[in-house]
């Protein structure tokens, strides 16, 4: 772990880690055998770009979030149709999310870049006006989603048999396992996890 700039080793009983697979293996010392690495460079993700877009209080979708094709983004969401606490009493908020790659021009852009390249879309389908936009900004995600490649299963297994061949260490999620999962079944996972991890950690008090 890094404080204040330098590196601070501690010792633990057990980790659990919902790093990106791919990146992951690379940390691990000492460094997984050739086979491995190799599998791990069959695997991919796809990575995920937010643009959120401030808006005075009002209702934008019938939903709280719709799919679209021939668009630049993929799914749009009305945060406050998740909880009116998300935002502040005036404000509403849409998150648009477009799926890339690290490779491409979209995944380089800037916010503004980012706003201009789906403004017009949002116009032309009246979800949002140029003119009514408060503040915009960004989040990106470089791990994502995995890419399910016709043949992933066979570089996957190599590496799932290594990880678990590795004492008191688990990985978990759906970039940690390479696995599309949702959120309530990456919460129940992990409390599958707890479960069986604690009877290890008591055993050694």
């Amino acid at each position: 772990a890094l404080k204040n700039g330098k590196i601070k080793r501690f010792k633990s009983d057990f980790i659990v880690s919902t790093i990106p697979l791919i990146p992951m293996l690379g940390m691990l010392k000492p460094i997984p055998p050739k086979n491995i690495i190799k599998s791990s460079k069959e695997l991919d993700f796809l990575s995920f770009i937010i643009l959120y877009i401030v808006v005075d209080e009002r209702e934008i979708l019938p939903s709280s979030y719709l799919y679209f094709v021939g668009r630049p983004y993929n799914r749009i969401s009305e945060i406050n149709k998740f909880s009116p606490k998300m935002c502040p009493p005036d404000e509403n908020m849409i998150g648009i999310e477009i799926s890339c790659k690290e490779e491409d021009d979209v995944w380089k852009y800037s916010k503004e870049q980012l706003f201009e390249y789906c403004i017009k879309y949002l116009e032309k389908d009246k979800i949002i006006k140029r003119d009514e936009v408060k503040k915009i900004f960004v989040l990106k995600a470089r791990y994502a989603y995995p890419i399910f490649f016709k043949d992933y299963g066979k570089n996957l297994k190599p590496i799932q048999d290594y990880i678990d061949s590795i004492p008191n260490f688990k990985v978990i999620g759906r970039v940690g396992e390479y696995e599309y999962i949702d959120i309530d079944q990456c919460i129940a996972k992990s409390f599958n996890l707890v479960d069986n991890i604690t009877p290890k950690l008591k055993g050694k008090q």
